[in-house]
């Protein structure tokens, strides 16, 4: 079975390098930049609501710096990435799948503490 990328389930529609960002390599110097904005805009944030917008996709909502925000986090094999979105991120499925509920049961409530990443890693670490 194909997975295939629902583009608006992450990108808003009026965003116009969506497609480019789409499809845009997850280096290792991309991978420091994004971990450099999570660490200014998440770090001490309150995780207040997890979804799955997409499947292999998570939305986490972090209360930080006095403003929701939305972490993405995608695990699809030629579309993986981390990332902040812009938009409200809604549940994809009328269900929560038995994955997302352990995610809500650890993670709302919690406060992200830090972003880690290796120095020559492609990944961020320990998170």
């Amino acid at each position: 079975m194909a997975i295939g990328f629902n583009r608006n389930a992450i990108f808003p529609p009026h965003w116009q390098h969506a497609d480019i960002l789409a499809h845009m390599p997850f280096d290792s110097i991309v991978t420091r930049a994004v971990a450099e904005d999570l660490r200014s805009h998440l770090v001490d944030g309150r995780v207040d609501k997890v979804v799955q917008p997409a499947e292999l996709c998570i939305a986490v909502l972090i209360r930080a710096e006095q403003a929701n925000q939305w972490l993405v986090l995608s695990a699809q094999a030629q579309h993986a990435f981390v990332r902040r979105a812009l938009g409200r991120q809604t549940a994809g499925f009328s269900e929560p799948t038995p994955f997302v509920m352990l995610l809500r049961k650890y993670l709302e409530g919690a406060r992200l503490r830090a972003v880690p990443i290796g120095r020559r890693s492609r990944a961020p670490s320990d998170i």
